[in-house]
């Protein structure tokens, strides 16, 4: 166990880094220091890095920028480099001891340990939210939340699995077996995180078990513990049984690029579930390569939309509602195309029932980014225009397209975009980009469209 994750009583006499290996033909090279900007002469420890490997959070000791003994801190990748790390400032430390990060998939919420006085116990896991990356390089988080499953004794090692729904802790002040156990939290629908429940033997036992992390797959997991003695503690892995398992996650990654240079773009991204239209990730690519990567818990319907400053938006459609079983990584790379007269863009999360113009309300998420888009562009004007498949008569279909595409302009202008900015148009089935013979080319014929007139 990190020298950085064991309690205050603990004398610091080791040095301790961050080292890496790489896997080739199956077999681990050797090892070499991550990093000289991040390792020091002092100790860094217990390392959380977002789901696209952009971001580290860590523990280090000692460091004269640091606010108490051990504090945390956070590097950014800007491709093969790691930044200078950034102590996360005094929202976060304290003159106390902070220390045992665990990162949420998309980097939005933070878990830790700390021992200040404003505590339940000894030792407690706090909870908190980014509030914003500044334009500076630092971070505003959120003042912390002591979390509810806190005892008088001490709660350790935080792990948030990558579906953001499934907690894994270690305690030696609830019910268990030995002197630390492991125990899991579930989230609940109203928000609030289940009791926390013993993992049981023969994961847990009478030594300490620590640590646990779940692989992408929620199949394995690996823990540390002192079950064997004489050997100190050892790192254990083990198929992790079904009633134990997160839920299901898939993975969604590409790199963002302008569609006519081809040059790599760094772009805001972000994940929505289409029916509670809450935002469940926020992130953004990578500056230099233009790479990104978001999880999907299965069971949902997602809008996922991409921006970047000049450009048209990029809107997609994710639903793992009936395979929640797909884990698969699913590659999407995206071209961008400049805000310029002429550019256009599918609507593809603006839907409608089955011959009619009435617009469903899981299209107000879409809605509201072009609401946005319309906003920020004063000088823009543009053309909604409506499609059809080939069922039914072109009139009806005519008729069909024109009044869903108005039923979006009257939308805009519900929330304050001028009427003059705005025209519409249905073609029916006249401009088909997909062959109507199959439901799936229906499907794609049956879209919204944007287009910039004049900018």
């Amino acid at each position: 166990m990190s020298l950085a994750e064991k309690s205050t009583e603990v004398k610091l006499e080791l040095q301790e880094d961050f080292w890496i290996s790489t896997k080739e033909n199956e077999v681990w090279r050797p090892a070499k220091g991550l990093s000289e900007i991040i390792n020091t002469t002092s100790n860094e420890g217990a390392q959380s890095i977002t789901a696209d490997g952009q971001y580290m959070y860590f523990t280090a000791c000692g460091r004269k920028d640091g606010l108490g003994r051990c504090d945390l801190y956070y590097s950014v990748r800007e491709g093969d480099n790691w930044s200078q790390p950034r102590n996360l400032g005094p929202t976060i430390n304290s003159a106390a001891w902070e220390a045992q990060p665990s990162i949420s998939a998309d980097g939005r919420v933070l878990y830790f340990v700390s021992n200040r006085k404003s505590g339940k116990g000894k030792m407690d896991i706090w909870r908190s939210e980014l509030m914003e990356n500044l334009a500076d390089g630092r971070q505003r988080w959120s003042k912390p939340v002591n979390m509810d499953f806190n005892t008088a004794n001490n709660e350790m090692s935080p792990f948030i699995h990558a579906s953001n729904q499934y907690l894994v802790i270690a305690s030696d002040g609830l019910p268990g077996m030995g002197s630390y156990d492991l125990y899991k939290l579930t989230l609940q629908e109203d928000g609030k995180w289940s009791e926390p429940e013993n993992l049981g033997y023969p994961i847990n036992t009478y030594g300490e078990e620590l640590g646990l992390v779940i692989n992408a797959k929620s199949d394995k997991a690996y823990f540390a513990s002192n079950r064997i003695e004489g050997k100190g503690k050892d790192i254990f892995v083990f198929d992790l049984p079904k009633e134990h398992q997160p839920p299901m996650v898939s993975w969604l990654k590409g790199k963002i690029y302008d569609v006519d240079t081809k040059e790599n773009l760094y772009a805001f991204l972000q994940l929505i579930d289409l029916s509670s239209k809450d935002t469940l990730a926020r992130i953004h690519s990578d500056r230099v390569n233009g790479k990104y990567l978001l999880c999907l818990p299965a069971g949902k319907e997602y809008l996922f939309a991409a921006e970047s400053e000049g450009y048209l938006y990029y809107s997609d459609h994710f639903s793992l509602l009936e395979n929640q079983e797909k884990n698969q990584p699913q590659e999407l790379n995206i071209g961008l195309q400049k805000l310029v007269t002429g550019s256009e863009i599918v609507l593809r999360n603006v839907f409608f029932d089955t011959d009619s113009w009435e617009i469903l309300p899981k299209s107000e998420s879409e809605l509201s980014i072009l609401f946005k888009l319309m906003n920020q562009n004063q000088d823009l004007i543009v053309e909604i225009s409506g499609h059809t498949d080939n069922t039914g008569s072109e009139e009806h279909n005519l008729s069909l397209s024109e009044n869903r595409a108005k039923a979006v302009c009257d939308y805009l202008i519900a929330k304050g975009i001028e009427k003059e900015r705005l025209l519409y148009k249905g073609f029916g089935s006249s401009k088909a980009i997909a062959d109507n013979n199959t439901e799936e080319g229906k499907a794609l014929n049956r879209r919204t469209e944007f287009r910039v007139v004049k900018y």
